[in-house]
């Protein structure tokens, strides 16, 4: 299977980058009519969720990549790369009202489970489904010693 890249929807970027904007108007509003405590605080934490959302849309900054070996996903605060071995199952869950991608781990410490911080434009449910496209095909590639698309031509 061709590796593929995905990216976070940049609508969703684009518009949490606005509302930060406009938190930061108002927080300036706010220095106007003498509230400068509040005031400072919304500037400066508005700014700086502005500036973080912003540093999203850098190239390689956020991202899932997924290959016959394995996927990687990295975002502004956490990444890694996983093995298609080390994985041992996929599913969509709702954690706290959301939806997320969840990927149970098997390695020399244990079992564990981790999240995929986004759906990188997908349903999670879609994504999760495509993620385990390419496990099973790994799985097979694996048993028979040989990539499927070579076997198919």
């Amino acid at each position: 299977m061709e590796p593929i890249i995905l990216y976070p929807s940049r609508w969703k970027l684009v518009v949490l980058v606005a509302v930060c904007l406009a938190f930061v108007a108002l927080s300036i509003g706010l220095l106007m009519v003498g509230q400068t405590e509040m005031g400072w605080l919304g500037v400066g934490l508005f700014s700086a969720c502005a500036v973080v959302f912003t540093a999203q849309f850098l190239p390689r900054s956020n991202y899932l990549i997924v290959d016959g070996e394995g996927f990687e996903f990295r975002t502004w605060r956490q990444g890694g790369r996983y093995h298609w071995s080390a994985v041992s199952g996929i599913a969509s869950r709702n954690i706290k009202s959301n939806r997320l991608v969840i990927v149970d781990l098997k390695d020399d410490a244990g079992a564990r489970e981790i999240a995929l911080p986004d759906t990188y434009g997908l349903k999670a449910n879609v994504l999760a489904e495509l993620l385990g496209k390419y496990l099973e095909n790994w799985h097979r590639t694996a048993r028979t010693g040989m990539k499927l698309d070579q076997s198919r031509s």
